[in-house]
Order: C-alpha cells, then structure tokens, then sequence
C-alpha cells in the first residue's frame, strides 16, 4: 500500500501539468498528468484486492453503469457516423481510472497502516511546489514577465490580460502552439491543484501532523495554493474553492463551536483576501465576474447553437463539434450520442448532486473532515455546467473519485458503529465517540 499510496501521491501532483505533452497515440496525444494515472492505474490493478475492487463498484455502482452505459452509446454513435472515436476511448480509460482510485483511497483509509495516510497529507504542498516550478520552467523559456502582466492587468483593470499575456504564452512550447493554448487549460491546471488540497486536508484530519512545522508548510502551501487560483481567474473553479470554506462555516453554525483549527483555516483566508486586496487585483477580479461578459456572449451563442442542432438530430447523436459545444455536460452528450446518452449523463449528473445533498445534510453529526469530501462534489458538479466539449477531464474524474470514496468510508464507519452498538448496547461510547464532530 506504500507503494501504491506514493504513486497516488506523485499522480495527484502531476494532474495541474496539464500542458506537457509526452508522446502521441492513436487517439491523441498523451500528457503528463495522463501518462500519472496510467501509471497508477498500472500499479492499482497488479496491487488491489478483487474485494477492494468490489468495494469501489458497489459504492460507484448506479454512478459507475450510468457512465459506462452513455460511453457504450457514444462509441456506437462514432462507429454509425463514421466519427472517431477517439475522446469516447480516452474517456473509457478515465472511467477505468476513476474506479481505481476509489478502490485505492478506500483501502488506505480503512488500513490498519496509517501510512499511506501519512503519505497523502503531503499532497497538497508537492503539487503546489511542482506547479510552481513548472510555471517558473514556462515562464523563463517563453520569456514571459509575469509580475509585469500582473501590473498591467491591475492598471487597466483588464482581466482578458492575465489570459492571453500570461498564461497562453506560458503554455506555448510544451506540446501546445499559441493557437491551440485555449483558456480550457488554465481552468485545468488550478482545477489540478484544488484537488490535492482537497485531499490533503482530509488525510491531515484522519492522521493530524504531529510537528508544527509540518503543519505550518501544509498552511502555507494553502496560502499559495489559493492564490494561484484566484490569479487564474477560473470563475468555475473559484466557485468550487469558494463552497470550502462556506461549508465549513455552515458546520460551524449548525454545531455551535469553533475549533482552533478552524479559527487558523479562517486567518488563511483573510490572509489570502487581504493580500489580493492590498495587491489591486481584487479590481480585476471584480471586473472579471461584473463586466467582463465576453465568454458569456461567446457561450450564449454556442449554446443557441447546440439546441437548434439537437432540434434537427434528436435522437442518434453523432453531430458534435467543437464550434457549438454548449459547455454543458448533458446537452454535448446530446450532441455526441442522441437522446439515450443525455439521459445516462442526467442519471449521473444527479447522482453527484444528491450525493451531495446527503453529505450537506449530516455535517453537523459527522466528523470535520467531511467538509472537504463534500466540497470536494463541488468541482466536477460546477465543471458540468462549464466545461469545454462537455467531457470530464482527470481532475474532474479524479476529485469526484476522492469524494466517493472518502463518502464511502464515513458511510461504512457509521454502519460499524451501529452493528456494534446493536451488539453491545449497554457500551454506548464506543459507539458515539466518533459521532462527535473532531
């Protein structure tokens, strides 16, 4: 399981270096945050057990037929009208992938080595130290001044200038042309990073840091974490940073108490705002979300476009193309399968939705370290509304593993405490100890 957690470690730190191109194959190029969960994918299938596999199809299982379903009609749909099939494959594999890192996350919770635990709590400061070191690689090679992008976006108070004057050039070089640099990658690479801090604030709070300085980096590569975010602009994955912390007020309220690690959670983020006030930028960003309305007219017109092609085509699919993606899970589906694939990707838009639900509603009752899994529901929910061609990328399909799986394992640890108490009703501590919020 060591093993195996290192690589979980190594592939969660790969998924925001979405712009490095390792080699091409049949059906398309392979990047470096893909060639990560192949490998784990590798090692995960030679080293979990059929029972571990069982677990993470039993708890996927509506969620994991749903997708595999609208994938089979698609892949008809390619074969029909002629269409390669080469996004219905890759999308195979991330489903593949997906129940492999449930499986995974599963059995290193439910371990009685805590060490693959301790492992995953430095998640978060390896991927944001390995994206700031790529970023310093792409800047440096592009010759591309960032502070003075920074600047001159501030002045202006034009958001379009982080986009197209610092993270487009950034990007070129690597696998990528200027041309080919769409804003699809910076939402990638900071959706990337949100998941490792998902994950390692859940790991610290089943195995917390014993050392002050373990703790003090793990709350300075959050700093910088969110920063980075909120300098990329990413309006989808904001959102999905934003529900962390308002869900964690939410528990606070509906519990009535504040503990210390949360009052430290909260001077993070004033930390983090007052910095981006202080800097100017907070401007751009206000301008970015009131009045930048660019996308929205670009998307408006997509969408209008996608509807009148389901109109016309309504039932075998095969007519998508990039030109009028609708950015919207359900209706590219439409387009890419008919309506059989739109009503699988409803089902498991839903799913995630209510799964969701159910998390909120017993935040009060469950362990702390539930509000990030349940935050966590957030990123690929808002990316299935957003998302460029409709297609879950590996940090949407990752991130929504992670909140399955560590759902599951609070779900099996309440129904171990219920059979024990059953079992021995006169020892009601053993079984509500851990009921009490940590």
């Amino acid at each position: 399981m060591r093993r195996l957690a290192i690589l979980v470690l190594l592939m969660l730190a790969l998924l925001p270096l979405r712009w490095f191109a390792v080699v091409s194959t049949p059906v398309g190029t392979l990047f470096l945050h893909e060639l990560g969960l192949l490998l784990f994918s590798v090692l995960a299938v030679v080293t979990l057990t059929p029972r571990a596999l069982a677990v993470a199809v039993g708890s996927t299982g509506f969620l994991t037929a749903a997708m595999a379903a609208g994938f089979a009609v698609w892949s008809a749909a390619c074969l029909f009208h002629a269409v390669s099939p080469g996004s219905a494959i890759k999308q195979w594999a991330y489903l593949g992938s997906f129940v492999l890192v449930v499986a995974a996350v599963v059995c290193f919770a439910e371990s009685k080595d805590p060490s693959a635990i301790r492992i995953l709590r430095w998640v978060g400061v390896t991927t944001t130290l390995m994206l700031l070191a790529a970023l310093e690689l792409a800047l440096r090679i592009n010759h591309v001044d960032a502070l003075h992008v920074l600047s001159t976006a501030v002045t202006s108070g034009d958001p379009s200038a982080i986009e197209a004057q610092l993270f487009r050039p950034a990007f070129v070089g690597f696998g990528y042309s200027e041309a080919d640099t769409v804003s699809q990658l910076r939402h990638e690479v900071v959706a990337g990073l949100l998941v490792s801090l998902f994950v390692a604030s859940w790991a610290q709070h089943r195995v917390p840091f014993a050392r002050r300085s373990a703790r003090w980096l793990s709350q300075s590569a959050v700093v910088v974490a969110s920063l980075l975010i909120v300098l990329s602009l990413s309006r989808s994955v904001q959102i999905a940073a934003i529900s962390w912390p308002l869900l964690a007020g939410l528990r606070v309220v509906l519990v009535g108490r504040v503990t210390r690690r949360q009052l430290v959670t909260a001077a993070i983020g004033a930390v983090v705002v007052v910095g981006v006030t202080a800097s100017g930028f907070i401007g751009v960003i206000l301008q970015r979300i009131t009045q930048d309305s660019s996308s929205y007219n670009e998307r408006g017109a997509k969408l209008s476009a996608a509807v009148d092609t389901i109109r016309q085509y309504p039932w075998s699919g095969g007519h998508y193309d990039d030109t009028i993606s609708s950015h919207n899970f359900v209706l590219d589906a439409w387009l890419r399968g008919g309506v059989a694939m739109a009503a699988l990707m409803l089902a498991a838009l839903l799913f995630v939705l209510w799964r969701l639900a159910a998390n909120v509603a017993v935040l009060a009752s469950a362990p702390v370290e539930l509000v990030p899994v349940t935050a966590a529901f957030m990123l690929p929910l808002v990316r299935m509304f957003t998302i460029g061609a409709g297609l879950m990328t590996p940090p949407e399909w990752v991130c929504l593993a992670f909140a399955l799986a560590a759902t599951t394992v609070y779900l099996r640890e309440v129904r171990r405490r219920g059979r024990a108490v059953q079992s021995h009703p006169t020892d009601l501590s053993a079984g509500s100890r851990a009921l009490v919020p940590r």
